[in-house]
């Protein structure tokens, strides 16, 4: 937990705060991952190996998994927050499961579900995880 949140402060600073005097945040020339659109942008770089990535590439899918990590423990913490058991809790991965395989599945899952382009990425990754890890 301590890490999670020694990483969040450290993305809000670099997010945050300008490089220099006058220049723009560097989240300013990236895209709204909290769109649909922006999500697909931002994780089309996530199957390529580091060797074959651009810097921005590897940048994109460090935030990326960083966002998808930040998502599903946030979900995992309200619900154990309000003391939500098995049969009401929004997925249950199985063991193993990685950040990667999860991005993957809302990728796959955002195209095919057009009538939610509205929606924030955020809660479709939610709809997206229920689908693809329904608790049983």
């Amino acid at each position: 937990m301590r890490l999670v949140s020694l990483l969040l402060i450290l993305i809000l600073v670099l997010f945050a705060t300008p490089g220099g005097r006058g220049s723009k945040p560097v989240s300013a020339d990236l895209p709204n991952i909290d769109t649909p659109r922006g999500f697909l942008e931002m994780c089309a770089a996530v199957d390529k190996k580091p060797p074959g990535q651009s810097d921005i590439e590897l940048f994109q899918t460090g935030y990326c998994l960083g966002w998808i990590a930040g998502l599903t423990n946030g979900i995992h913490v309200a619900e154990a927050m309000h003391r939500m058991t098995e049969p009401n809790v929004i997925f249950c991965a199985p063991e193993g499961n990685s950040y990667g395989q999860m991005i993957h599945i809302v990728k796959k899952f955002i195209p095919s579900h057009p009538e939610m382009e509205h929606l924030s990425t955020g809660t479709i990754a939610g709809a997206a995880l229920a689908e693809a890890f329904p608790c049983k």
